[in-house]
């Protein structure tokens, strides 16, 4: 999973490994998502969402994920680059072994945007890729 550096620039990778009881492909995806909501283990890195915050939910449709941001998640007060870290962090999260895309929602709603960032369009990996 991923993470960010304690300057909030760049994306950085945690490995973990997380107990499922069921294997499948959207039970895995929100067994990380709820441990990314945790934060990381490495005292270098920084979580992305206070501790403590509640888990988004993750569906998949084919190749493609949706994650349902809780409302609170808007009412972070973040900038761009914080907001970019969020989406990001998540998006290669979810992609890092399958997918081929993230479609983010807010409350289950679509949005245009979470504050700063578009979110009409899905996020993909190349999104990401230069954090």
């Amino acid at each position: 999973m991923y993470f960010t550096d304690p300057q909030v620039q760049r994306l950085k990778p945690e490995t973990r490994t997380i107990q499922v009881v069921q294997t499948n492909p959207r039970a895995v995806a929100q067994a990380a998502v709820n441990v990314w909501t945790q934060g990381p283990f490495d005292k270098g890195l920084l979580g992305v969402v206070p501790t403590g915050s509640v888990a988004p939910k993750v569906y998949l449709r084919g190749q493609h994920f949706f994650v349902d941001l809780p409302e609170s998640y808007a009412k972070l007060r973040y900038g761009t680059s914080g907001e970019r870290m969020l989406l990001c962090t998540l998006t290669r999260t979810l992609l890092d072994s399958r997918g081929q895309d993230v479609t983010f929602l807010l409350a289950g709603q679509n949005v245009e945007t979470l504050g700063h960032l578009d979110l009409r369009e899905p996020y993909t990996r190349e999104d990401c890729a230069d954090q």
